[in-house]
């Protein structure tokens, strides 16, 4: 018999990134005119492809996933990709050893784009970040394989932190949900 889901965790972290959601949209909205640069640009629409990310990521993750499984799941998405040339959610939900990992892995190289975007920027590379400290020392690639959990709340709080961090760039004083 398969595991109960944890909904308690499912629903905190769901609830969390869909908080940065909304303040990104909101941000997105109130602030458009003001991303005039392609840094500012470049980090907010990086933001939104890895929170989405990590949004989905969190519906699919499982607290175990083997190396064959998630092998297994992977020929099915393409078989399914193949014959019916459409993905939607039920089918990343059957295949979700794999698919989860195909959106954590999405989410973490916008954010390793995201914090390097930042190191580039003097201003920033100088400040201590924990989160992204944390995002910078992780093993990504066992995390994104073996501890998926943990792989989404480095990856949230890094995304986070670089919103924070392209408010007080673009100088924004408007009040974001924090």
């Amino acid at each position: 018999m398969a595991e109960s889901p944890d909904f308690t965790w499912l629903v905190q972290q769901r609830s969390l990134i869909q908080e940065l959601l909304l303040k990104l949209h909101q941000f997105g909205s109130r602030s458009a005119d003001r991303l005039t640069d392609d840094f500012t640009r470049n980090i907010f629409h990086l933001l939104v492809g890895a929170a989405f990310s990590l949004w989905r990521a969190v519906f699919l993750i499982e607290p175990e996933t083997s190396t064959q499984q998630s092998v297994d799941h992977s020929v099915t998405f393409l078989e399914l990709l193949v014959r019916d040339n459409t993905i939607n959610y039920s089918q990343d939900r059957n295949t979700r050893a794999w698919t989860a990992g195909y959106y954590l892995n999405g989410a973490y190289y916008r954010l390793a784009e995201v914090v390097a975007h930042f190191d580039s920027r003097p201003e920033f590379a100088a400040q201590n970040s924990r989160p992204f400290d944390a995002f910078r020392t992780a093993d990504r690639r066992e995390l994104v394989s073996s501890d998926r959990r943990e792989a989404c709340r480095i990856g949230y709080a890094a995304a986070q932190e670089a919103f924070l961090k392209l408010k007080d760039l673009i100088g924004n004083v408007q009040n974001f949900g924090d």
